[in-house]
């Protein structure tokens, strides 16, 4: 998956949240300043987002919807149709879509 969307780094994350972190090379419109994270659970599949503004924290924009072990190639081809709905219109917050949600890396 990390050659497919051409990742910059993967972080194995021993977290309930969390098993990958995916750092991409693009940003995400409205959250300029900030590279898009793609974020992995086993049990929930891949989630969009951006590194929170604190250390292992992440901020959920959107789940991919494709189950919990996609091809690579539909994963890549879903990212590019959410970063490009994301940038139409108004911020994610405002939109259909729910605000975006905070996961942190350690407990609680």
């Amino acid at each position: 998956m990390a050659a497919t969307v051409d990742a910059e780094s993967v972080c194995w994350c021993e977290i309930p949240a969390f098993d990958a972190v995916l750092t991409l090379s693009c940003e995400i419109p409205h959250y300029l300043g900030r590279k898009a994270v793609l974020a992995w659970n086993r049990h929930f599949g891949w989630f969009l987002g951006v590194p929170g503004l604190t250390q292992g924290n992440v901020v959920i924009i959107d789940g991919f919807g494709l189950g919990r072990l996609p091809e690579p190639t539909r994963c890549a081809d879903r990212l590019v149709e959410l970063i490009a709905d994301l940038g139409q219109g108004d911020p994610p917050a405002s939109s259909r879509r729910s605000a975006p949600r905070i996961v942190r890396a350690g407990s609680s």
